[in-house]
C-alpha cells in the first residue's frame, strides 16, 4: 500500500522505502515505545544506582540488567528496556527533567 501511495514499483526495496519516507518500522516503533516507557518510569523499571565512585553497578550508567536464567527471558520487556537504555549515548541517557517529546526525538534521531 505504501509503495502504491509513493508511486514505487513492486520490486522496490521495502527497507529503502521506509528510509525515504521517514516511517518507522514495527521493530523501530517497539524499541521507541519501550524506551519512552523506560524514560517515564526509569526509577521503577531500572532500579538506578548512583555512586560517587566506580562500582560494577555504575559502569553501565547505573542501570543493572536483570539476571537471565533461561533464553526465553531474552525477550522480557524489562530486560530489553535495561539493555537498550544502557546502550543509549550518555547525553540522551542522562536527561532527567526534560519533557518526553525531546527524549522521543533524540531516541529516533540517534539510530
Amino acid at each position: 500500500m505504501l509503495k502504491a501511495a509513493l508511486n514505487k514499483t513492486k520490486r522496490f526495496s521495502s527497507n529503502q522505502l521506509f528510509i525515504e519516507s521517514n516511517i518507522l518500522t514495527i521493530r523501530q516503533l517497539y524499541i521507541r515505545n519501550v524506551m519512552v516507557y523506560t524514560y517515564r518510569h526509569r526509577e521503577a523499571v531500572l532500579g538506578l544506582t548512583t555512586h560517587r565512585y566506580s562500582t560494577r553497578a555504575a559502569v553501565g550508567g547505573g542501570v543493572r540488567a536483570p539476571v537471565i536464567e533461561m533464553t526465553v527471558n531474552l525477550t522480557n520487556a524489562y530486560y530489553m528496556a535495561s539493555t537498550l537504555y544502557r546502550r543509549l549515548p550518555p547525553v540522551i541517557r542522562d536527561l532527567r527533567a526534560e519533557p518526553t517529546g525531546l527524549f522521543k526525538r533524540l531516541v529516533i534521531t540517534s539510530n
